[in-house]
């Protein structure tokens, strides 16, 4: 794992948690997907910088104090896979919720080129396998 790709991982992170839609933006290339955990409701694909930035506004709008802190960054290969732990508090309701997931990460020309999100490190790690 290239110390390039976890420096842009944890620089996309830090900006994210700042509220920096532009500054999270510009380490995702222009044509960027996340996915969403596949056993979400309502669980989508957000493809470009278009749709990134509505996602992040729509978190942003409901929870306060919304983290997505990084526990470790893990080499796989052509992937990284970053356990992550979600904080923050309803809006309005200021019900504080907590959880943890597993972000797997694929990188080109120095950017982040897919971001995509599972419940736990087994489904994770399949997925990087599937994706070999």
């Amino acid at each position: 794992m290239s110390q390039e790709n976890v420096e842009i991982a944890r620089r996309a992170y830090e900006t994210f948690n700042t509220g920096d839609i532009p500054g999270w933006l510009a380490l995702y290339s222009a044509d960027a997907e996340l996915h969403d955990p596949p056993n979400f409701p309502d669980a989508a694909v957000h493809r470009g910088h278009a749709e990134l930035r509505t996602w992040a506004e729509g978190v942003l709008e409901t929870a306060e104090d919304f983290r997505v802190d990084p526990q470790r960054f893990i080499d796989a290969g052509q992937f990284m896979l970053v356990p992550v732990r979600l904080s923050g508090k309803g809006r309005g309701s200021g019900v504080p919720g907590e959880m943890s997931l597993f972000h797997v990460i694929e990188f080109g020309d120095g950017k982040i080129r897919r971001l995509s999100t599972y419940a736990n490190e087994d489904e994770a790690l399949e997925a990087v396998r599937l994706r070999e």
